[in-house]
C-alpha cells in the first residue's frame, strides 16, 4: 500500500509539472505578436551616386498588405514631418509610385526628373515585377527593394530580353542583413563596414 501512495504522490507531481511546463509556454508564446511576418523594405537612388534615402528596414505585415501598402507605410512612417512623402498615381491595380520624397533635395525625386526614361522601380525577391505593387501579395522574409532608374531599368541590370529578370548581383540578404543592424540599432558599431 505505502508503494501505491509513493507512486501516487510522483504521479501528481509529473502532472504538476507538467501543467507548469505548459502554462508557462501558454504565456511565453503569447507575448509574441500573432502576427510577426516581416518584410525588408529600401528605397534607393544608386544610379544617382547618392545612396538610399529610406535604409533597409522590417515592416510588419498586416492583413492584405501589398508592396504598395507597406512601402506607403514606411515612408509615412520615415518621413512623419513632411505634408507629402510620397507621390503615386492609381491604386490597387493600377499602383503606380511617381515620386518619393528625398531629404537631401527637400523635396520628391519624381519620375522624369533625371531625364524621360527615369523614375521609381520595384523588385521583390529580386525580381522586376510585372504587376501593381498594390495588388502583389507578400509573405515573410520579402525583400522589396524600390530603385530610382535612368535608363528604364537597364541601369539597375533588367535583362530588356528577358523582361523582370536582373542581370545584377542578388543584394536581397545584404539588403536583409543592413535591416537586422538598422532595426536593433547598433549600426554605429559597424563603423565604416556598415558603410
Amino acid at each position: 500500500m505505502k508503494k501505491i501512495v509513493t507512486w501516487v504522490k510522483a504521479g501528481k507531481i509529473l502532472y504538476l509539472t507538467i501543467l507548469m511546463y505548459l502554462a508557462l509556454s501558454v504565456i511565453a508564446f503569447s507575448s509574441v505578436p500573432a502576427n510577426a511576418a516581416r518584410v525588408a523594405v529600401t528605397v534607393e537612388k544608386f544610379t544617382l551616386r547618392q545612396g538610399f534615402i529610406v535604409e533597409p528596414a522590417f515592416v510588419t505585415l498586416e492583413d492584405g498588405d501589398t508592396a504598395a501598402s507597406v512601402t506607403t507605410r514606411l515612408l509615412e512612417s520615415k518621413f512623419p514631418e513632411v505634408k507629402k512623402a510620397y507621390s503615386s498615381a492609381g491604386s490597387d491595380e493600377t499602383f503606380y509610385l511617381k515620386g518619393v520624397y528625398d531629404p537631401s533635395r527637400g523635396g520628391i525625386l519624381s519620375e522624369f526628373d533625371e531625364g524621360n526614361q527615369s523614375g521609381w522601380m520595384i523588385t521583390v525577391n529580386n525580381f522586376f515585377i510585372r504587376t501593381s505593387a498594390g495588388v502583389l501579395p507578400l509573405s515573410d522574409g520579402d525583400v522589396i527593394r524600390w530603385q530610382y532608374t535612368k535608363e528604364l531599368g537597364v541601369d539597375l541590370g533588367e535583362d530588356i530580353n528577358h523582361p523582370g529578370a536582373s542581370t545584377r548581383a542578388d543584394k536581397d540578404g545584404l539588403v536583409w542583413k543592413l535591416a537586422e543592424i538598422n532595426a536593433a540599432g547598433n549600426k554605429s558599431a559597424y563603423g565604416s563596414d556598415y558603410t
